[in-house]
């Protein structure tokens, strides 16, 4: 009988299509980390998934532009005749 280490169980997979050059230079990069191919490739993937989603949804402001951030979202919006339009204007659907 097998005890579970509460290893998430894998059910997905991920085909790529690569070239013999592609396939070495990875397969060289996981030997260096003393990983698997597909270790390392998740590892790669998850890293600059987490970058990609972090750069969008997370910014970094000085004290100054901290300041003057919550100024702007605090103060009352300004009017927008254009906007006020569009609100307005019949629907096509």
């Amino acid at each position: 009988m097998t005890v579970s280490r509460n290893k998430p169980q894998k059910e997905e997979t991920i085909k790529l299509r690569i070239t013999a050059q592609q396939k070495a230079l990875i397969d060289r990069a996981a030997e260096i980390n003393g990983i698997t191919r597909s270790a390392f490739v998740l590892n790669a993937a998850l890293g600059e998934a987490e970058e990609t989603i972090k750069d969008r949804t997370t910014f970094y402001l000085s004290e100054s532009e901290w300041v003057a951030f919550n100024e702007a979202l605090d103060s009352p919006p300004q009017q927008n005749d254009k906007i006020i339009k569009l609100l307005n204007a019949k629907t096509l659907w």
